[in-house]
């Protein structure tokens, strides 16, 4: 199994807390996102495009979806997968965002979504720079 030595998500590393995890998968909670309660579906080995994903991952991924704390308690929450620097990936190994969602969150009143959050970020960073 590949493993980064400088990677902060290779498990093998001793950086990770490990919630629950798989064969192939772990789900650790994403201390470093502004967003409280968000968790990050990781492979356990270094991969670092979803196409190298064996075809086990969809069962795995499902296993762990459902072992995030929050699950059961809601049926609004955002899965999400930054793939380059220019959508906001800062670390190469492979990792889903399961975000929580709320109504009364700005981005998700009249049912936008993470999508129209960008779009908005985006257009305030537009505007803040001119």
């Amino acid at each position: 199994m590949y493993s980064d030595p400088d990677c902060p998500l290779c498990p093998s590393n001793g950086g990770v807390d490990i919630v629950a995890k798989t064969g192939i998968a772990y789900l650790v909670e994403a201390k470093t996102s502004p967003v409280e309660g968000c968790f990050l579906i990781v492979p356990t080995e270094h991969i670092t495009h979803p196409m190298e994903l064996s075809p086990r991952w969809q069962m795995d991924f499902g296993a762990l979806l459902v072992s995030v704390p929050w699950y059961e308690a809601t049926s609004s929450y955002n899965i999400s997968l930054n793939m380059g620097v220019a959508a906001g990936q800062t670390v190469p190994h492979l990792h889903f965002w399961v975000i929580p969602r709320a109504e009364a969150e700005g981005a998700s009143t009249y049912g936008q979504g993470l999508v129209a959050l960008l779009r908005n970020v985006d257009a305030l960073a537009d505007y803040i720079s001119h």
